[in-house]
């Protein structure tokens, strides 16, 4: 958490709000949840306003939710299914085109999905590799220039990689 607040200081904020864990949380008592796979238009309420980013880790899924979504609210969006690659996403991050950056823990990576991705749709980019030195990726945030910082959970560090950075 420490790790976090310094960097949201010497960041800021992206504008996106973002709900995500930064201690691995127990698996005991979890449960699935079922998903509904709305259908959005090309341009929805996300794409000029703020919204809600809720990653769901046990699921590996990303729900997106309008700003004044409240109790059950349906999601505007869902990114969940086999060509998503989500393996416990846990930090998620929008960059300043809306691109959605996205921890994976469990695939020390960096998954980045195109602004408005929606359904079973495949990244646009993946940060991955023994190169990369990503060990347990639990928090993303990307600076204006488009340069993302990842926090290793396990590697106790902070991982910096350029603007459009993909592959290892």
């Amino acid at each position: 958490a420490a790790v976090a607040a310094v960097l949201a200081a010497v960041l800021g904020t992206s504008g996106c709000a973002a709900i995500s864990s930064f201690t691995p949380p127990s698996q005991s008592g979890a449960r699935n949840a079922s998903i509904r796979q709305p259908q959005a238009p090309l341009a929805d309420a996300c794409s000029t306003s703020p919204c809600i980013y809720v990653t769901n880790r046990y699921v590996n899924a990303i729900t997106v939710y309008t700003k004044g979504a409240h109790g059950n609210a349906t999601p505007i969006r869902t990114i969940t299914g086999p060509a998503t690659g989500l393996n416990q996403p846990i930090g998620i991050a929008l960059d300043s085109s809306r691109a959605l950056h996205v921890a994976e823990f469990g695939a020390n990576s960096v998954a980045v999905f195109a602004p408005g991705a929606n359904g079973n749709v495949a990244p646009s980019k993946t940060i991955v590799g023994p190169n990369t030195l990503l060990n347990g990726a639990d928090f993303v945030t990307v600076d204006a220039s488009g340069k993302s910082y990842v926090v290793n959970w396990y590697g106790d560090s902070i991982e910096t990689f350029a603007a459009g950075a993909s592959g290892n």
